[in-house]
């Protein structure tokens, strides 16, 4: 196998990750393709908006998921093309997987409580660790961000929330603010204030 079915995709979604998660995640796909591995690379990083739908849906149990801060990967093995959810106990895959716990990653499907067959998570040295260049929160503009509001502000509140970044804060905007603070406890307002940037960006 030259390149996996999905390369492209997949070395997309680990250059989202943090850097020595990324590191290591170059370090595993590579193994993969040596030994011909086909895999796919679904997911890394992913928004707190996201994190707040997989746990309402009962497909995850935490809302302090490695996700959020770079430093895990969700992955499906691949054959003849396809999908293959079954195969993660069967070879190739399984010494795939040998080969990230020996490299750092952790394995959900050793979980107990939880058990998450596509999930690898690097550590490193605990929660939130290793640190994207930009780890530090922005500064809260000073003024409430609401409906009828533009700027680089509610571009960044759009990020974090998942949707569309188009600086405007319009109906949409509203209601996944006011989605977010119903989840948090927060005031439901759809108006970011201080209370609600700090939630956001903790």
């Amino acid at each position: 196998m030259t390149n996996p079915t999905y390369h492209e995709r997949n070395l997309s979604n680990i250059n989202k990750l943090a850097p020595n998660t990324k590191q290591a995640a170059l370090k595993w796909y590579n193994y993969c393709i040596k030994n011909n591995i086909n895999v796919l690379i679904y997911e890394t990083t992913r928004t707190r908006e996201r994190q707040e739908e997989l746990v309402d849906n009962g497909k995850s149990q935490t809302r302090k998921s490695y996700h959020l801060v770079g430093q895990a990967l969700d992955f499906v093995p691949i054959v003849n093309g396809k999908e293959a959810w079954n195969s993660y106990d069967s070879d190739p895959f399984k010494s795939a997987i040998n080969y990230a716990k020996s490299i750092g990653f952790t394995w959900g499907g050793d979980w107990s409580s939880f058990v998450d067959e596509p999930h690898l998570q690097f550590e490193y040295k605990g929660y939130g660790t290793d640190k994207v260049l930009a780890s530090k929160p922005p500064a809260y503009p000073g003024t409430i961000l609401k409906s009828g509001s533009k700027g680089n502000s509610v571009k960044l509140v759009q990020k974090e929330l998942g949707i569309t970044e188009d600086g405007i804060f319009g109906p949409i905007t509203d209601r996944a603010v006011r989605n977010f603070q119903k989840k948090n406890g927060l005031t439901v307002d759809g108006k970011v204030g201080a209370k609600t940037w700090a939630k956001l960006f903790v």
